[in-house]
């Protein structure tokens, strides 16, 4: 790549990034004032951790303030507009109940009921905000404080949820770009910087940066760290590649029941290595496409890596086999259905999709 085209090329890659970590900075910031936010709030106001006990709380409270709206005084309407605004907010109330009632007895998972009550408060809130309720004579009695502030603290909560959200995904977009970067012709040679560091700690770490976005997807994770998980590595880059391989569970996984996220990481001995295997249920890989081993190069994706619209790069394996090798280490894949497949294999079914790498803990 020409000088010229590189220098734009990496002012175009700055240009794109600082955006992203200012918005990032900015979630965190979200994320901390509603932490502390949801900290100040009283016990009995805080929104439960149990969602069903939460939304039966949450349905009898509407239900109290719509059976209220009946001993309305008649003598105390002014005029035609009061008996209509009451008529309006108890159909929208029971609109809510009915909402709330369903979603309990249809038995959501959690993501799915959090949705619902979260939809749920900011639909309630907005009738009776059309009523004025906290000013309106005719509403204040009914609607008592400790609800406003019931509702509050169900949306603080879902604010500190909605900043984890962004702030995750800037920090994965972030990793992203920084692999694709290694591949723009700026750096004829990768730099690495090695240290002791434990890869246990990173695995975590990520783990907990895409919780959010994984429980969004219902996909469970399960982490298993066996040994001492500390070797020579290049911290930023390792990081990376964990990263990128979640994000590939995410992006890749299969949509039905049963979603998981397994990691383990263990100490190999005597060999003296760490492996990381990351497996769970996605899209199928062809046979040939991990036998060629174009997989593992950059703009490559399996066939069906394109199903239903799904994006991506076909960086993330190629940076990861990249750095996984400079550190001396191997890295593979594998794909098998779950349960019976035809021959030769039509590809209907789930796969068991499974990274494997090992990286030794001393550098030669």
């Amino acid at each position: 790549m020409p000088p010229d085209t590189q220098v734009e090329m990496d002012k175009l890659i700055h240009k794109f990034l600082h955006p992203l970590l200012v918005f990032s900075g900015n979630s965190q910031l979200i994320l901390q004032m509603g932490t502390l936010l949801q900290k100040a709030l009283p016990p009995e106001i805080a929104a439960s951790s149990d969602l069903q006990k939460l939304a039966e709380e949450f349905k009898a409270r509407l239900l109290g303030i719509k059976d209220g709206l009946h001993t309305i005084d008649e003598n105390t309407l002014q005029d035609k507009r009061d008996r209509s605004q009451i008529n309006d907010l108890e159909k929208q109330l029971s609109t809510i109940i009915n909402v709330l009632d369903h979603s309990l007895k249809t038995q959501m998972v959690p993501v799915l009921l959090e949705i619902k009550i979260r939809d749920a408060a900011i639909w309630a809130l907005e009738e009776l905000n059309k009523v004025n309720s906290t000013s309106n004579n005719l509403f204040k009695t009914l609607v008592k404080e400790d609800f406003t502030r019931f509702i509050q603290g169900i949306l603080i909560k879902h604010i500190i949820r909605g900043a984890g959200m962004l702030k995750a995904e800037t920090q994965i977009l972030e990793r992203d770009v920084e692999a694709f970067r290694m591949y723009t012709g700026l750096e004829k040679v990768r730099k690495y910087s090695f240290r002791t560091a434990d890869i246990g700690k990173l695995v975590k770490a990520n783990i907990e940066l895409f919780e959010p976005v994984l429980a969004e997807k219902n996909i469970q994770v399960d982490y298993k760290p066996r040994g001492n998980l500390t070797a020579d590595i290049s911290k930023s880059d390792i990081d990376r590649v964990i990263c990128n391989l979640f994000h590939n569970v995410r992006k890749y996984g299969y949509k039905g029941e049963g979603r998981f996220l397994k990691v383990i990481a263990r100490e190999i001995q005597p060999q003296n290595e760490v492996e990381i295997s990351i497996q769970s249920f996605g899209v199928p890989i062809k046979k040939e496409e991990i036998a060629s081993g174009k997989l593992w190069e950059f703009g490559t994706r399996g066939e069906f890596a394109y199903e239903s619209a799904r994006d991506g790069s076909g960086v993330g394996l190629a940076d990861a086999k990249e750095v996984v090798e400079a550190h001396g280490g191997k890295i593979s894949i594998t794909s098998v259905p779950r349960g019976n497949e035809s021959d030769p294999p039509q590809y209907k079914v789930p796969y068991l999709t499974t990274v494997t790498m090992r990286i030794p803990k001393r550098r030669n």
